[in-house]
């Protein structure tokens, strides 16, 4: 299936953004554009320096151009970009404040003629993500070809689920019988090990069945959304809605019947771990990939007892991930817009190119095998250096192959199941809400995070009326007002 290997490479690699700058951090751009500045996040190894130069060999050959490739952190990358230093391109996803940046004036506007003229690759192949940097009507940025959703999956003891009769888990119901049933036969395991913090990924299971859209994010864990199937986009409050007076009366149940740890708010056990050692029916795994690489590490002995089965956590609908986690951005003081545009527009329309950012070098960082298969030989990207840098081209992809029970069905659901929602890619509304905002934050520890595990006092009803009273004292009737707005000009920007 298109769309898993990807995932499983950029979730692997955001999650390691911690180093310091490399030395030389301060050196300027070349006045005649033969060598552009690129800010990347990322961490110096010896087999990144060989992916750079081969980068650099393939664009002197072609454009007579070469890269200087410097390393940011998340801590530092706000304040070098606000040093003045001269750059020509920056990594610029919207958790590091693309959209903040851009409205200060950071980020050169790429117009549709800049496109035209200098990334003709991108304009012929971009498709959805042409528009999703604009803000108030103007272009700042270049986000990747790259369509993914999350693929969130569920893993379940099969021996178990054959003892009690459940022959799948392709409905929240089936799920529900089947930890209800190992609750009230297998007293020495958890149901269903879940980490506490985590409560959003429970309603995630429901509500994206439900076509809720979240706004400016992929999470549940947001006081507001809308109907993804509704043309005006009406933002709602999600403690309203009758849906989730459902919800919260289902995960009451949930936590009565004993699914979860009697210390879940706390729990930081490795879920995984406790899947293998059976000390819980249900667990949750991220992706095909990460499936894969579980199911391929177990022993014969481990297969046979455990009989690992694999599911969705959404069965009707799952979003896919935002466009502007990774978009490339022109400093808006660079002398050399025209040469850095077409050094991206070399760098996705060249296969080569393409595939040593989104892999590296093959016969180092990845071979593909006998039977034609993609297999990463990176082992610890701490040592060998990583750069994180907006860049990937879904046209020159991988295909991986897949071996796991159930494989074929289970990537043929998600991949009926994605759709695109245009509002995650929404910026974070902040003006005129910063202190409502973090009221709401507060709102969520105290109220709504613990009440995603069914942990409340009284009823449901008599719960989400005292969080909804606190919502509303808090300030969110203003902030659906502000989130509204900043959505429909947002949406309305996608179209012009």
């Amino acid at each position: 299936m298109k769309n898993v290997l990807k995932k499983f490479i950029a979730i692997a690699v955001m999650a390691a953004i911690s180093v310091s700058c490399f030395a030389g951090c301060s050196k300027k751009q070349t006045s005649d554009g033969s060598e552009l500045l690129f800010y990347v996040v990322g961490q110096e190894g010896e087999q990144l320096t060989r992916r750079i130069d081969k980068i650099n060999s393939i664009l002197k050959e072609k454009l007579g151009v070469t890269v200087n490739f410097q390393m940011l952190t998340n801590q530092n990358y706000d304040l070098v970009l606000q040093s003045g230093e001269e750059y020509d391109l920056v990594f610029a996803p919207d958790y590091l404040n693309f959209w903040g940046n851009a409205e200060k004036g950071a980020f050169a506007e790429i117009t549709d003629e800049d496109i035209k003229n200098n990334m003709p690759y991108f304009w012929e192949n971009a498709g959805d993500v042409m528009n999703v940097t604009k803000l108030n009507g103007k272009r700042y940025g270049i986000a990747q070809i790259h369509k993914y959703a999350a693929d969130r999956c569920v893993i379940a003891r099969g021996d178990l689920m054959k003892k009690y009769g459940i022959e799948d888990l392709n409905s929240n119901e089936n799920i529900e019988k089947y930890l209800t049933a190992v609750a009230e036969n297998e007293k020495n395991i958890i149901p269903f090990d879940i980490n506490g913090g985590v409560g959003y990924l429970l309603l995630q299971m429901f509500a994206s069945d439900w076509g809720w859209g979240s706004i400016s994010s992929l999470s549940y864990g947001e006081p507001v959304y809308y109907r993804v199937d509704d043309p005006e986009h009406k933002v709602f409050i999600a403690a309203e809605q009758p849906e989730m007076l459902e919800f919260t009366k289902t995960m009451k149940r949930w936590n009565e019947k004993g699914f979860f740890s009697n210390s879940v708010l706390s729990n930081k056990s490795d879920t995984i771990a406790s899947f293998i050692a059976k000390k819980t029916a249900m667990s949750f795994i991220n992706n095909p990939a990460e499936i894969q690489k579980f199911y391929t590490n177990l022993t014969d002995a481990q297969k046979a007892e455990l009989q690992p089965r694999f599911f969705t956590r959404c069965h009707e609908k799952q979003a896919m991930y935002n466009y502007t986690s990774a978009n490339v951005a022109v400093s808006a003081f660079s002398k050399n817009k025209e040469i850095a545009l077409k050094v991206l527009n070399e760098i996705y329309a060249n296969e080569d190119l393409a595939r040593i950012f989104m892999y590296g070098v093959e016969g180092e960082d990845y071979i593909i095998d006998e039977n034609g298969a993609y297999v990463d030989k990176r082992d610890d990207v701490a040592v060998e250096g990583y750069m994180t840098s907006g860049i990937y081209n879904d046209n020159y992809e991988f295909e991986v192959k897949y071996d796991f029970p159930g494989c074929e069905e289970l990537l043929k659901k998600l991949e009926e199941t994605t759709y695109y929602n245009p509002a995650v890619n929404c910026p974070s509304v902040s003006e005129g809400v910063r202190e409502i905002k973090v009221s709401l934050s507060e709102i969520y520890g105290e109220y709504t995070s613990p009440r995603y595990y069914g942990i409340i006092n009284g009823a449901p009803e008599e719960a989400l009326k005292e969080e909804l009273a606190a919502l509303k004292k808090a300030g969110i009737d203003d902030y659906v007002a502000a989130v509204q707005k900043n959505l429909d000009a947002y949406l309305k920007g996608l179209k012009n």
